[in-house]
């Protein structure tokens, strides 16, 4: 008949009493720990997912399928609307410092654009020499030897 352990596993949808469809080591597991008398030990971390993803309220009230009365439905649109309230707070609260951030960012470029003219008007022949200099510069960098694809990566290659 073969080893019983290796149908045992083998067999994922079998007797209730072994590892549910785990084909990990099936075995005993302490009753102190939630499982039916035989189950596999991922049974009861399966256990204790679910219950973790029911979030921490899960302990004391009842379970989630249970209708809840109507101070637990007054105390949920209590919470809703203060939520609501909250955020729009919040709007508000970034809607103001937009505009002063605007404000603020007026009176900066209009500064700057102050600052430029003067600049141009105190240091005109300055910033003419620049510009030519600037000028120059570009069309040397347009005229660099440049090495074609090949031979560059033939240099690379040495």
């Amino acid at each position: 008949r073969g080893s019983a352990k290796a149908r045992c596993w083998r067999r994922r949808r079998g007797s209730v009493k072994r590892g549910r469809g785990c084909s990990v080591n099936v075995r005993c597991v302490r009753h102190d720990e939630h499982a039916v008398f035989r189950e596999h030990v991922c049974a009861s971390a399966e256990f204790a997912r679910a219950s973790a993803e029911c979030g921490p309220w899960n302990a004391e009230r009842g379970p989630w399928n249970t209708d809840r009365g109507p101070a637990e439905q007054e105390r949920a649109a209590a919470w809703a609307a203060a939520v609501a309230s909250e955020a729009r707070a919040m709007e508000a609260e970034a809607a103001a410092e937009q505009v002063v951030a605007a404000a603020v960012e007026q009176v900066v470029a209009a500064g700057a654009v102050r600052e430029a003219a003067r600049e141009a008007a105190t240091n005109a022949d300055m910033h003419a020499e620049a510009n030519v200099e600037a000028e120059v510069k570009a069309e040397a960098w347009l005229q660099r030897p440049t090495l074609r694809r090949r031979q560059w990566r033939r240099r690379r290659r040495r």
